[in-house]
């Protein structure tokens, strides 16, 4: 039962995960009809972000508030630089951000390595949910 119980938890953090990611998608389709193929790799800056942060020895309630700024930036430079000529032409919007895609995933790839990074935990110790500790 603690498995099931545990395996619950997990998938309930990943679900909130595929929630912010595929709200943020909806909005930029909904409001500037534009499907982003990159925005998986903006979401993965996001995650860089956090651990280049936490690896230079920032706090990570700092990095937490800042990386959302972060991601913005490079959002809408990629938006000025490319997205603002492309708006009447929905497929070639198309094919830019998946080439932009391209080239976030090859530049991380470069950068960090093939390696899983992590960062520092923002709460220590378990929390017991249900006689389960989590």
């Amino acid at each position: 039962m603690d498995t099931a119980i545990f395996q619950i938890l997990n998938s309930l953090t990943l679900i909130s995960i595929l929630f912010l990611v595929a709200i943020g998608l909806t909005i930029t389709f909904g409001l500037l009809g534009i499907i982003n193929l990159a925005h998986g790799e903006f979401f993965m800056l996001g995650a860089y972000t956090v651990v280049v942060g936490s690896e230079i020895g920032l706090p990570l309630p700092l990095i937490l508030v800042a990386t959302p700024f972060v991601v913005g930036a490079f959002g809408a430079a990629v938006e000025q630089a490319v997205i603002k000529h492309l708006y009447s032409r929905p497929l070639d919007t198309l094919l830019a951000t998946w080439g932009l895609s391209l080239v976030i995933r090859q530049v991380v790839l470069i950068v960090f390595g093939a390696r899983q990074r992590g960062s520092d935990a923002l709460f220590s110790g378990t929390i017991s949910i249900v006689g389960v500790d989590y």
